[in-house]
């Protein structure tokens, strides 16, 4: 199923969550007259639906959460000026308004909701969507005590880093796309996309370096990258489990195929943005690739995501068109996960022995920032607010 378009969430007034509503029988009446019943639900619960988007427009609320079918799919239902959600995505619209005006919201078990800064929090979230790191990072910061290079744990910090930077600019492409519409909407969607995924590449950059040292190579650094072939094929005869990871064809080597097409460069033509109407879609916010995406991007898509569920469009011959919000919200994570994979390989060979966290070594009852990296709840809550 393709995500979008996306609606409009202007998150101006309150939010509804739903309740039995406008029980009285003289109200169903007059809803009747007023809404003659063309759905294919049956008319009572239908009549129900009205009622609920009716009271929640009267409450002068932007968004209706709910988890009944008849309003999540019945289109005949939905009006410009209510947005019915179900709770998931409630959360990710709730928490993402909130983090437009500041409010860095985070859950602990036990101990209820309280605000971080914004650093901490995509911090937090970097760990929480790359879990790797934590091993990695105490593994690394064990090796320096025996005399390890210190630049290997500022390695490690420019990984995690860079993932909590790229999170945070993921975030502002979904505040444009779920935004109000306007003349700013689809280039600041662009220039966030750009960001994220110029972060996630640099992550991906900083991890190469890494295995290069651990492995030995002693490579030089123009030569170090996952898109070089010469090197790579280095670290896939020396370390079994990338080699295996990244298989030539893989679905995981086509990512970083598209990772690469997905970023702009200081080399060549870059990516632009258009707004695209359609008289079934409406107007929608799609980023062009460069030409030199071309027809591997499309077959390498094909491959990664055969059900097509990020929607990806060749408007003209050679002009290949790709759509945010599902990039960011079903690609994204999929790059993520493989960065993490790598991240764990390199902890492994950083450590002859296995290094465990211990979360339950850090009190609870603390709100310090490595008490809040290293509790799973808190991270939990962190992945259902940036819908990953």
């Amino acid at each position: 199923m393709i995500i979008g378009p996306p609606p409009k969430f202007h998150g101006t007034r309150d939010i509804l969550v739903e309740h039995p509503l406008l029980a009285d029988a003289d109200a169903r009446e007059i809803f009747r007259l007023e809404h003659p019943v063309a759905s294919s639900a049956p008319a009572q619960i239908f009549l129900d639906a009205i009622l609920a988007v009716a009271s929640t427009i009267a409450s002068r609320s932007d968004l209706l959460v709910t988890s009944r079918e008849v309003l999540l799919r019945d289109e005949s239902i939905v009006t410009d000026r209510v947005l019915v959600a179900d709770p998931e995505l409630a959360i990710v619209l709730t928490a993402l308004q909130l983090r437009s005006r500041g409010v860095y919201p985070v859950y602990r078990a036990g101990g209820g909701a309280f605000e971080v800064s914004k650093d901490l929090f995509f911090h937090a979230a970097s760990y929480a969507l790359t879990p790797a790191g934590h091993v990695l990072w105490s593994v690394t910061l064990q090796n320096e005590r025996e005399g390890a290079p210190d630049r290997l744990a500022y390695l490690v910090q420019a990984v995690m880093t860079r993932v909590a930077r790229s999170l945070q600019a993921r975030d502002g492409v979904l505040r444009a796309l779920f935004g109000r519409s306007g003349n700013n909407r689809a280039d600041d969607a662009l220039f966030d996309f750009d960001s994220s995924m110029l972060f996630l590449s640099g992550a991906f950059d900083a991890c190469a370096v890494l295995v290069d040292d651990h492995l030995g190579l002693d490579s030089s650094p123009m030569s170090v990258g996952w898109g070089r072939k010469s090197w790579l094929n280095q670290v896939k005869a020396k370390q079994s489990e990338i080699g295996s990871l990244l298989a030539t064809g893989s679905e995981n080597a086509l990512l970083f195929e598209i990772l690469g097409a997905l970023r702009n460069t200081v080399h060549g033509e870059g990516i632009s943005q258009t707004q695209y109407k359609s008289e079934i879609d409406g107007d929608r916010t799609l980023l062009r690739l460069p030409p030199r995406a071309g027809q591997k991007f499309i077959d390498a898509m094909r491959v990664v995501d055969p059900t097509g569920q990020i929607e990806v469009r060749e408007l003209a011959p050679g002009r290949i068109y790709i759509e945010p919000l599902s990039a960011v919200v079903i690609l994204y994570p999929r790059i993520l996960r493989l960065l993490n994979e790598l991240v764990a390989i390199v902890a492994q060979m950083a450590s002859v022995t296995e290094v465990r966290i211990d979360f339950k070594a850090y009190p609870s009852t603390s709100a310090t920032k490595n008490n809040i990296i290293f509790d799973e709840s808190i991270a939990a809550s962190i992945r259902r607010q940036l819908w990953l």
